[in-house]
């Protein structure tokens, strides 16, 4: 099976000061990012799955 793509966005958590330099390699190749919002990921994963992430409890 093969997907052929007309473009590619890439996205990352802004989180710590590690993206940084990503973002600037992606900016210099001309390459379209996004930044999203960790709570939000947070929020989806346990939607999704129903399951919470490693270090949370319920009630």
């Amino acid at each position: 099976m093969t997907l052929e793509m007309d473009s590619v966005i890439t996205g990352m958590e802004p989180t710590g000061h590690y993206w940084l330099v990503l973002a600037h390699i992606l900016k210099e190749e001309q390459i379209k990012f996004v930044t999203v919002n960790p709570l939000h990921v947070k929020n989806s994963k346990e939607l999704d799955d129903n399951s919470p992430i490693s270090g949370t409890t319920c009630g």
